[in-house]
């Protein structure tokens, strides 16, 4: 159950770096191992969130439209630019999508971060 497993981990998150998460994920009905990279994306979100963006906030949601799963990711840090040289965090978390046939689109602003990561669903559904 990703949601289980998120929320679990995000207890420890919050507990150790007081930061405060807003949580929407709706039961997801994917093979195991999708399950786990779907895990694997939103634990390098919030990992280069808490390491580099110095946020208090974090808002996690997902939805199911008809053809795709899309999560989207904000928080309330220091922002970055584009030009800025690309962390090691941000090339794993683009490879993760690209393994799941998926797209990722941010902007970045101080004090509002957003990813929106659009996962097709036809390729991976049980």
């Amino acid at each position: 159950d990703l949601n289980a497993v998120i929320r679990s981990r995000i207890e420890v998150f919050e507990r150790d770096n007081k930061i405060e998460f807003s949580v929407v994920i709706p039961e997801i009905d994917l093979e195991p191992k999708y399950i786990l990279k779907f895990y694997r994306i939103i634990s390098e979100l919030i990992t280069n969130s808490i390491k580099h963006a110095k946020c208090n906030k974090i808002n996690i949601s997902i939805s199911k439209k008809e053809k795709e799963y899309i999560i989207d990711y904000t928080d309330n840090g220091i922002g970055f630019s584009k030009q800025t040289i690309r962390n090691h965090g941000l090339n794993n978390l683009e490879s993760r999508i690209q393994f799941l046939h998926g797209t990722i689109d941010f902007y970045s602003v101080p004090g509002n971060t957003h990813y929106s990561i659009h996962l097709p669903l036809f390729e991976h559904e049980k």
